[in-house]
């Protein structure tokens, strides 16, 4: 199915580049989400653990969105998967290198510290965060795959089907065992949860009108609301009085959230919103803020660190905040700054 010639139409920026508003708000709308996670200390008290389970789309927006933007490519070659491998690592590695320099400046080891260039693909260390960019990796060297059973509707239903089994099966046995069979694996390699939302990316740009149309706005605006607020108190009951730890990366797979995430993304999609710069600059930024932001994570603890603070809940929100704003003027700043912009863009 062609891109609704209305949507494009609307939506062109000054370089004549197709804009899609609601893929650039969604964006917007799941980084934001990602910084409440990484900056919310969510076992402070009851309204930190609200807050950070607001991120809880997040992660799924993003997959949607690649998802979406991606498998409507006529042609993908193995040869396009590689060049875009690279430049994930032409983005990443940078910031591998200056956190490798400030390891050896602040332990004086060489060696040991060299675990940096492989921590960020098992979620570990300093920036545990870029273990999405090894799973994006990973999505590529199997995306003319994923692409070829896209292409063929009977194939790409069964395929769905087969991974909400996998994940209703496996969410159902950790609530009888009380524990998160998801933890097991790494974020990085739970490819049931990162293909899922991927394939409904491209569910939704091939029949994305075709359900909208089947479902009057208001019902589908309540549906979407209903199921978000219930997938978020789920998510604070079982953290706060069933499972023995928080994390909402174990809910992503829950068959509400998934849901909750295709209804809000089609919600977006049919919502005839007008372009603006602050929405297109927003969205631009967002790998920028992405790579960007747990640096400040890390150099706001070790302030607080220094300052003998401890963390408490009005601590944790102004960290939130001050993440927020850094991370977007920082990566603005770095995206007029000709050739070094080319590190916060695929």
């Amino acid at each position: 199915m062609q891109e609704n010639n209305n949507e494009l139409k609307d939506n062109v920026n000054i370089e004549n580049k197709p804009r899609i508003v609601w893929i650039d708000l969604l964006k917007i709308i799941a980084c934001i989400g990602v910084l409440l996670i990484h900056t919310i200390s969510y076992n402070l008290n009851t309204i930190n653990l609200i807050l950070y389970n607001l991120g809880l789309f997040s992660i799924p927006f993003f997959l949607i969105v690649n998802g979406y933007l991606l498998l409507k490519k006529d042609n993908i070659t193995y040869k396009y998967c590689f060049n875009k491998i690279l430049r994930i690592l032409i983005v990443v590695i940078p910031f591998l290198f200056l956190h490798y320099f400030y390891t050896v400046f602040k332990t004086h080891d060489f060696i040991n510290s060299l675990r940096v260039f492989y921590n960020w693909i098992l979620q570990k260390g300093v920036l545990f965060a870029y273990w999405y960019f090894a799973m994006l990796i990973c999505i590529y060297l199997i995306l003319p795959l994923l692409k070829y059973i896209y292409n063929k509707d009977k194939l790409n239903l069964i395929f769905i089907i087969i991974l909400l089994i996998a994940n209703i099966g496996l969410n159902i046995s950790s609530l009888i065992l009380k524990d998160h069979l998801n933890s097991y694996i790494i974020q990085t390699f739970r490819f049931w949860i990162w293909i899922l939302y991927f394939m409904l990316g491209g569910v939704i740009y091939k029949y994305g009108d075709l359900i909208i149309n089947k479902i009057k706005l208001s019902i589908h605006i309540a549906l979407a609301i209903t199921l978000s607020i219930m997938s978020i108190i789920l998510v604070f009951c079982l953290e706060k009085y069933y499972f023995i730890y928080y994390k909402c990366e174990y809910y992503y797979s829950y068959f509400i959230v998934i849901i909750s995430a295709l209804l809000i993304s089609l919600l977006f999609k049919r919502i005839n919103f007008k372009n603006n710069k602050i929405i297109e600059e927003g969205s631009s930024l967002t790998l920028g803020v992405y790579l960007i932001h747990m640096i400040i994570v890390y150099a706001y603890d070790i302030l607080l660190e220094k300052l003998e603070i401890e963390m408490s809940s009005i601590y944790a929100l102004i960290r939130f905040v001050v993440v927020f704003v850094l991370s977007f003027l920082i990566a603005f700043i770095i995206s007029k700054i000709k050739y070094i912009n080319k590190l916060i863009k695929l």
